[in-house]
C-alpha cells in the first residue's frame, strides 16, 4: 500500500497499460500482457503464462516498499492509519541467477538500469542493507541492479527476465511523482529503449 492508502496493484495496473500501448506501436515488438483481467494467478504461473506466449522476455512491473521497521504510522480523519517511510527512494532492478537465461537476463537489468539513469532517475540501494528482509546482493549500484535468485516470476521463466521496481510509493513525495504523467513517461521510455536493445541483442545472437 502506498503512503496515501493507495494499493500498489493501481500503480502496477496503470503502468503496464502504459508500457504495453508504447510498445505496441512498435511493429517489431509483440506484447502479451500477463493476466489482463486480473485473477488470481501465482508467481510461477505468470511465467508459464510468458512461456505459452512464446515470449522472447518477461518484464515483471512493480512499486515499492520499505522494511517494517522504518515505517510510520499516520492517523487519517476517516479512522484509517497509513504507513510511510520519506528515507529511501528510487527505481531498482532485479535479476536472478536460477533464470535458465541468467546471463541474458543480466544483460536485461542493466539495459533496464542504464536507461532509467538515462532518463534521469536514480535507483535505491536499499535492498542492499544487511537486514532480515533485505540483505540483496547489489551488483551494479550505478545502475540499481539486484541479484535475487529465488524470486519465483524470475527463477521460473525460461526467458530472459527482470523486475523493475518503478519508484518508492512509501515515499510520500515520491508517490506524488509516480502519479504524474512525467514520471510515468520517462519508465516508460527507458523500457522501450531496453526492450528494444534486447530485442536487437537476440536477434543477433
Amino acid at each position: 500500500m502506498g503512503a496515501d492508502g493507495r494499493m500498489e496493484y493501481e500503480f502496477n495496473r496503470h503502468m503496464v497499460e502504459l508500457i504495453a500501448a508504447d510498445l505496441q506501436r512498435d511493429e517489431r515488438i509483440r506484447v502479451v500482457i500477463v493476466n489482463r483481467e486480473a485473477k488470481p494467478i501465482s508467481l510461477s504461473g505468470r511465467a508459464a503464462a510468458a512461456r505459452a506466449a512464446g515470449a522472447d522476455l518477461l518484464l515483471s512491473i512493480h512499486h515499492d516498499s520499505v522494511n517494517d521497521r522504518y515505517l510510520k504510522a499516520e492517523g487519517q480523519p476517516d479512522g484509517r492509519v497509513l504507513h510511510y517511510c520519506d528515507r529511501f527512494h528510487g527505481y531498482s532492478v532485479f535479476y536472478s541467477e536460477k533464470n535458465r537465461e541468467a546471463s541474458q537476463s543480466l544483460d536485461f537489468a542493466k539495459a533496464l538500469g542504464a536507461a532509467m539513469r538515462r532518463q534521469g532517475l536514480m535507483p535505491t540501494l536499499h535492498h542492499a542493507e544487511p537486514i532480515k528482509g533485505e540483505n540483496r546482493e547489489l551488483v551494479n549500484p550505478d545502475l540499481g541492479i539486484y541479484r535475487f535468485d529465488d524470486l519465483i516470476v524470475l527463477k521460473s521463466a525460461t526467458m530472459p527476465a527482470a523486475l523493475l521496481e518503478c519508484g518508492v510509493i512509501v515515499n510520500r513525495a515520491e508517490e506524488a511523482e509516480l502519479l504524474t504523467e512525467e514520471r510515468q513517461q520517462k519508465a516508460v521510455a527507458a523500457i522501450h529503449q531496453a526492450v528494444t536493445a534486447m530485442e536487437d541483442k537476440l536477434r543477433d545472437d
